[in-house]
């Protein structure tokens, strides 16, 4: 879970910049005219992707040899880890559409610490369930 604390920190800023962490999806959303949802699904499809060619390489091949992981473009590590990133992302859309505010650049959440903290809440209590 730490690494996808730490994938919420270093590539949120690089895509969103420091004050909202969903502002990528919203600009692309507007770019396309698409749902900012949609623009999340087609992010998320491709690690998707690569998560079910794993499994179904696992059917007929040794997917912990070295061969068979050198010959990947990302570690399956990976691709989980963004693909339990972007739900978190969905899962703070779905909040923001709820309250009709936006979570991410509301006074009382705008900086990347409280966001933060908020995924971090929303990790433990999801293991707690």
């Amino acid at each position: 879970m730490e690494e996808i604390l730490r994938l919420g920190r270093t590539k949120g800023r690089e895509y969103s910049g420091l004050d909202d962490r969903l502002r990528n999806f919203r600009r692309l959303s507007e770019d396309l005219g698409v749902p900012k949802e949609t623009v999340l699904a087609v992010y998320a499809k491709k690690h998707w992707d690569g998560i079910m060619t794993f499994i179904k390489d696992s059917r007929t091949q040794d997917v912990t040899s070295i061969d068979y992981r050198k010959n990947l473009s990302e570690p399956i590590e990976g691709r989980i880890n963004d693909l339990l990133t972007y739900l978190i992302l969905l899962k703070c859309m779905l909040v923001e559409s709820y309250e009709h505010t936006p979570v991410a650049t509301s006074r009382t959440n705008a900086t990347p610490e409280n966001i933060q903290k908020a995924i971090e809440r929303e990790i433990i209590a999801g293991m707690d369930a």
